[in-house]
């Protein structure tokens, strides 16, 4: 589904992953206690902040009738750390191989109709989803070579990654490094390829005369904007 699928992007600073963190609380604290449910959080940037997650407050992110809910909510006593599943994979290869043992478990387990640790995967979260793509597109050696690396990486790593997500109708956040325009302006890194992808986008600015945050969440048609602040215990919207 469109809206279990969300793509981040803003330029560094603007609380990106902050917010995914909260995202990700939040998804946890409205499981619990009932569904044993589990968060994969693939981090190619290998910067996951421990004592950082454990203090931020969770978001709710909601979308009913295609209409957003986004708002801070209170946490609680539970141990979120244990909901979270970390991979760190140091190149474009190792990520790949991870969304291959992922697509190998899930048609074993779908084949045989067992419940095992695939079936129980709330949402993926890729922080971030460009990064080890851009590095081995690098190694290409001319602008053609570069661009037919490019597709075929998206067909070789995002299109299963879309079809478990499919599958296991999970919620899934792919967050992206970003392209400075001549202009000055912004976009997701390979936005060309990640555009193709029906998702819900979030775009983080900050405004640089006031010193202000805000936040546009684009669904469809849909779209609202939230005015933030950045504290200790994460994105405080107003």
């Amino acid at each position: 589904m469109q809206e279990k699928i969300i793509q981040i992007y803003g330029s560094s600073g603007v609380g990106k992953t902050t917010l995914i963190l909260q995202m990700i609380k939040g998804w946890i604290l409205q499981n619990e206690p009932n569904d044993k449910k589990y968060i994969l959080l693939i981090d190619a940037e290998n910067t996951f902040p421990k004592l950082k997650f454990m203090r931020l407050k969770p978001i709710l992110f909601q979308y009913p009738n295609k209409e957003i809910i986004l708002k801070n909510i209170n946490s609680n006593n539970i141990e979120y750390i244990n909901y979270l599943l970390i991979y760190n994979p140091k190149s474009y290869q190792k990520q790949l191989n991870l969304i291959n043992l992922l697509l190998e478990n899930f048609k074993k387990s779908y084949n045989k109709n067992n419940i095992n640790l695939i079936n129980n995967l709330d949402a993926i979260v890729i922080d971030s989803i460009s990064r080890l793509i851009r590095l081995e597109a690098s190694k290409s050696k001319n602008a053609v070579q570069f661009y037919n690396n490019l597709e075929f990486m998206f067909e070789e790593l995002i299109q299963p990654l879309l079809f478990i997500q499919s599958k296991l109708d999970c919620k899934m956040i792919l967050n992206h490094q970003i392209t400075t325009k001549p202009t000055g302006e912004i976009d997701p890194t390979f936005k060309e390829l990640f555009g193709k992808i029906k998702s819900i986008w979030i775009y983080l600015d900050k405004n640089l005369k006031n010193n202000t945050y805000r936040m546009k969440v684009i669904l469809d048609k849909s779209k609202i904007l939230k005015k933030y602040k950045i504290t200790q215990n994460g994105l405080l919207f107003f």
